[in-house]
């Protein structure tokens, strides 16, 4: 159908003709071609899109979010729980877990190694092993190791206390706007389905 050497040309079929009432289509006049096609509908047009919108609707969630808000809690994987937090306690926010996990990279007792700079070996021997599939990391890899090792639980903070300078003095923010978004940051996003059963990286 598409003119050889020129993808924006279209030729006809005989239904395509008989639809359109021309041999030779421009690809980017389409919308004008198919537009008399179109039957427009009333107000409830509106409502069905929104309606498909909704349950077609997948954004992944701003993960960012998650990490930055000091009341957002982490369930950590038993095995690191016990070795490297020391079943201090059950859940932790983002910056406990990073600064435990530092800190035991820093004092490891021989489970991790320093190997040069900011490099660390995992000691062969060390029962971390059945769980990091990996012999060695960078210390800026630390946070994307712990996100394979946890587990999001929820968050108290909504997006108003997290952002109470926020206003729209313009418009008129709908409730159920918020409570959307806030639906796709709790449940939405990829922290929450699935748990490794081991990080390889």
């Amino acid at each position: 159908m598409y003119e050889h050497g020129n993808s924006d040309i279209i030729n006809t079929d005989q239904k395509l003709y008989e639809c359109f009432k021309t041999w030779t289509l421009y690809k980017p006049d389409l919308y004008k071609y198919c537009l008399p096609h179109v039957n427009i509908v009333n107000s409830k047009c509106l409502e069905l899109k929104n309606k498909h919108i909704y349950t077609e609707f997948y954004t992944e969630s701003p993960v960012d979010i998650i990490f930055e808000d000091p009341s957002s809690l982490f369930w950590v994987h038993p095995l690191i729980n016990s070795v490297i937090f020391k079943n201090a306690k059950i859940t932790y926010t983002w910056k406990e877990c990073c600064e435990k996990f530092y800190e035991f990279v820093k004092n490891s007792e021989g489970h991790i190694i320093s190997k040069h700079d900011s490099l660390f070996l995992i000691n062969e021997k060390s029962i971390l092993t059945s769980i990091l599939k990996f012999s060695m990391f960078h210390r800026s890899q630390i946070p994307e190791i712990l996100k394979q090792l946890t587990c999001f639980l929820g968050k108290s903070n909504t997006l108003l206390t997290l952002c109470h300078n926020l206003s729209f003095t313009h418009l008129n923010i709908d409730p159920s706007l918020l409570k959307f978004l806030e639906e796709i940051i709790s449940n939405n996003n990829n922290l929450t389905p699935y748990i490794n059963p081991y990080v390889c990286i």
